[in-house]
């Protein structure tokens, strides 16, 4: 948006310069239309938003750990009167 407003001043100043040298008028009227223009390109394309700083806060580490394995014993079988057979094993 700031660059269509920045080249629409700009033809606006470039078409008053061509009206001038149709007039066959002698003069430096140019420098006006450049000054002005100059001055609302820096206007639209300086940075308004100053950067944060936010002191004092310091994000955590972060910390990734290995997976940890189980100390497990093989599983045990057991099969009971009814049939059903049940598998258990104990990990530390």
């Amino acid at each position: 948006m700031k660059k269509l407003i920045a080249l629409a001043l700009l033809t606006l100043a470039m078409s008053a310069q061509a009206q001038h040298h149709r007039h066959h008028q002698r003069g430096g009227n140019w420098m006006a239309p450049v000054i002005v223009g100059g001055v609302i390109g820096y206007a639209l394309t300086r940075n308004y938003y100053e950067p944060v700083y936010n002191y004092g806060y310091v994000p955590p580490p972060v910390v990734v750990q290995p997976p940890v394995r189980a100390n497990c014993t093989p599983w045990t079988e057991t099969q009971h009167a009814d049939g059903t057979i049940t598998r258990t094993r104990t990990c530390q």
